[in-house]
């Protein structure tokens, strides 16, 4: 959604030869073969809704060989060398808090309801609630479905499951992916 960060940010010389940044694949490639080997283009316009689908859509027709995560906007399958996990495992070695260190962790976790304990921000609405069944109306096969959970759903269509979220969040009644009626059943 932001292509500034996207060209402006990740594609500059500053960002890409950083020493955090500078051992991802797309970066070691840019440093070693120059900008003038590589080539970025917007493949397509889509709504902010649909940005997730269409990204997985180009990920699986597409193969990009610098994309080294299968799944649109997931984390899923992605795994850390051993010598990252390594590397990560020697820095924490040895690692000594303080009485008074351990006193301000403590105190920040207090009051978060996220299980995640994401620095004191709010759980999402809804976030931890009994699944809600959710039927999905296939206007090409004609066939309707009832799923016990969005993560069901998300599984049967494959797609993340945080986009299924983010079509009830928006309170959208586009069809899903030009396809598919999404409705909550009254449980």
């Amino acid at each position: 959604m932001n292509l500034a960060k996207r060209f402006g940010g990740y594609y500059n010389i500053n960002f890409i030869s950083n020493k955090m940044n500078k051992n991802m694949l797309i970066n070691k490639a840019l440093l070693k073969y120059g900008y003038a080997n590589f080539s970025v283009e917007i493949l397509e316009y889509c709504e902010p809704s649909e940005a997730v689908s269409r990204e997985q859509y180009f990920l699986d027709r597409l193969k990009p060989e610098y994309n080294i995560l299968k799944n649109a906007a997931s984390l899923l399958g992605f795994r850390h060398s051993d010598e990252s996990i390594a590397k990560i495992k020697a820095k924490l070695k040895g690692r000594i808090f303080t009485p008074e260190h351990l006193a301000n962790l403590s105190a920040a976790k207090k009051g978060n309801n996220n299980a995640t304990g994401s620095k004191g921000r709010k759980r999402a609405e809804g976030a931890g609630s009994p699944s809600v069944q959710i039927e999905v109306f296939d206007q090409e096969t004609r066939m309707k479905t009832i799923y016990p959970s969005m993560s069901a759903v998300a599984k049967a269509l494959g797609v993340p499951s945080g986009s299924i979220r983010m079509y009830f969040s928006r309170n959208n009644h586009k069809p899903y992916k030009g396809r598919y009626l999404l409705q909550k059943l009254a449980g």
